[in-house]
């Protein structure tokens, strides 16, 4: 299947290689396609594709034009974005690491329950093991920037207070561990797309989804949800990249005006703008009158010893898939985080 859809890509390359991003056009301008599986509205591309796409124009005197390819458009399949821009049908795209399963085992260690404590310290730990630890990840790829985003459990009817009360509820999770957090308490795990989530707390299907806070305002979950456990359970992780043979093919300043507004510098902004967009879904939860609780800390010590077969699990697989150095790259993830969680 996979070897199907990267022979299309491929092809789909080649017929579009007279209009795809770095020919330049009869005014010397270069012109990259970007794309996404993120809804336009959302905050990834409004707060951070956008800002670095305007200053990348602006640093380049107008000489570079990106255009933005969202969810709902014609390369906006959130599970087509690593094989689009590793084949060079679109120039950037950022991803799920997650998305498809099992493509970036390395960096997927990061979605495994209870790795990282909060985002602030989930990317500066992942960044630091970037080009080492995750490097094989991202084979082909210029790799841009790493984004964390830490998410908690939402409901619409049922204030969960105690992990016995997780038990039986249906809930959506983003990836194969979250789901397994979600059985070792005795809930029933549902994957759905984040697109998918609304409809169907709305209409009952599932009680409740492990989604970060932004999303009760740039989807509008807060709409359908009610009771809020303020916890972090896991950290989803998001690569931004391009294709590496059309960055190597960049006129060398446009490489370098690349090179100066991603990588660390795009990282630290990352702290400021999940502050906003968590702030700003907290701020809908209170206004809609929502109850937020939080689990004991006994509960989350019952909730990480119960976790602990899925990571086992998730590190036996791996190593038969091909990486049998992932051991060790868990206990370098885990020697990160605790590195960055020292308090100064």
């Amino acid at each position: 299947m996979q070897t199907g859809i990267r022979h299309v890509l491929a092809a789909a390359a080649v017929v579009l290689g007279s209009v795809t991003a770095i020919s330049a056009t009869d005014a010397q301008t270069l012109q990259l396609k970007l794309s996404h599986g993120f809804p336009s509205v959302h905050g990834l591309q409004v707060e951070f594709v956008n800002p670095w796409i305007e200053e990348l124009q602006k640093r380049t005197g107008g000489r570079v034009k990106v255009v933005i390819y969202p969810a709902g458009s014609s390369f906006g399949a959130l599970d087509r974005q690593l094989d689009q821009v590793k084949s060079g049908v679109v120039d950037l795209a950022m991803g799920l690491s997650v998305v498809p399963r099992d493509r970036m085992p390395r960096t997927g260690l990061w979605d495994l329950p209870f790795v990282a404590p909060d985002r602030v310290v989930g990317n500066k730990a992942l960044w630091s093991l970037a080009q080492t630890d995750m490097a094989k990840d991202y084979e082909g790829l210029k790799l841009l920037g790493l984004l964390v985003d830490c998410s908690v459990l939402h409901t619409v009817s049922k204030s969960v207070r105690t992990l016995d009360d997780i038990r039986g509820l249906r809930i959506r999770v983003p990836s194969n561990a979250g789901g397994e957090l979600v059985r070792a308490a005795g809930g029933v795990p549902v994957a759905m797309p984040q697109g998918e989530v609304y409809e169907n707390l709305e209409r009952n299907v599932i009680d409740g989804a492990i989604t970060p806070w932004d999303v009760l305002n740039t989807l509008k979950l807060g709409e359908v949800v009610k009771y809020h456990v303020d916890n972090y359970l896991f950290c989803g992780q998001l690569w931004f990249a391009m294709n590496k043979g059309q960055y190597d093919s960049l006129p060398p300043d446009i490489r370098k005006t690349v090179d100066e507004i991603s990588g660390d510098a795009l990282i630290g902004n990352l702290d400021a703008i999940y502050a906003r967009w968590t702030k700003a879904g907290k701020a809908i939860a209170r206004k809609g009158g929502s109850t937020v609780t939080r689990l004991s800390d006994a509960d989350i010590a019952k909730w990480k010893e119960l976790a602990k077969p899925a990571i086992e699990k998730y590190l036996t697989e791996t190593a038969a898939r091909g990486v049998p150095d992932i051991r060790q790259i868990f206990d370098n993830v885990n020697a990160a985080v605790k590195k960055y969680s020292a308090k100064p």
